[in-house]
């Protein structure tokens, strides 16, 4: 059982969660399944995804996360079972009326809350080319970090405020990863692309829980939000939170379409 100190740490850090998080973490599986967050409006890109995804045979189970019946009604539920996904109502975790869910930043707290070991956390409008299954869970980086994200474009070089972030409130000394990344460097106003993001919630635990209290309701809109772009950056940051490892999935460049000049 856990000691009263415990419990009030929880409760200070957490007071947005409607259920024990302890028990939540000892209720770890070794399932491993993608999980869709998406609301009415990317519903069309989020069942194009589903499609696709079985074209190329992945036969990874499937589950579709949302925030309440005001994001994702029931007719788009019930269509959505006639696809044979599962669903995962996010708000039914936590307390909404404090977070406010209902955009990007319910993702980080459906990764949190997914009851599934291996969760791969999809953008409803990714297409893939080939089988995450295979491309990303069977990858050597997933199997020894446990946490794979990819790259987002090198843009807009020289900010200075991301740094300075990054510098006032990562654990000290910053690890290499932080060191060696483009926006410390001041290379790229941007880090991590968050449309596609492989974690083992059994080996991140912690550092999810950090990611979704960055995207909470006064984090964001105080503090977080107001340097970086929505929930991109939530992921490794929040992983650096609580020391544990990560890598990014580098992958052989490809094209689509045609080259004009």
């Amino acid at each position: 059982p856990k000691s009263p100190l415990v419990t009030d740490l929880e409760r200070a850090l957490f007071p947005w969660s409607a259920v024990d998080l302890r028990h939540l973490h000892d209720r770890i599986g070794n399932d491993t399944r993608i999980v869709i967050p998406t609301g009415t409006h990317h519903l069309p890109y989020a069942v194009h995804l589903i499609k696709g995804l079985r074209h190329l045979g992945c036969q990874l189970p499937i589950t579709v996360a949302y925030a309440g019946d005001g994001d994702l009604p029931v007719p788009a539920r019930s269509y959505l079972r006639h696809l044979h996904v599962g669903l995962l109502d996010v708000s039914a975790f936590v307390n909404n009326t404090a977070l406010g869910l209902g955009g990007w930043e319910v993702k980080p707290f459906a990764a949190l809350f997914a009851p599934y070991r291996h969760v791969l956390l999809v953008d409803a409008d990714v297409v893939f080319l080939q089988d995450p299954a295979t491309a990303i869970f069977a990858s050597s980086e997933y199997s020894q970090h446990g946490a794979v994200f990819f790259p987002d474009r090198t843009l807009f070089p020289g900010d200075t405020g991301k740094p300075a972030w990054l510098s006032a409130n990562l654990p000290r000394p910053l690890s290499r990863r932080v060191t060696a990344t483009r926006m410390y460097r001041r290379l790229s106003a941007h880090e991590q692309e968050s449309g596609v993001v492989a974690i083992d919630r059994r080996r991140h635990f912690l550092g999810l829980l950090a990611a979704a209290k960055l995207n909470a309701k006064e984090e964001r809109e105080e503090a977080f939000y107001k340097t970086f772009y929505g929930d991109k950056e939530s992921y490794w940051i929040g992983l650096e939170m609580a020391g544990e490892s990560w890598t990014y999935l580098h992958p052989t460049c490809g094209v689509i379409g045609e080259l004009q000049i």
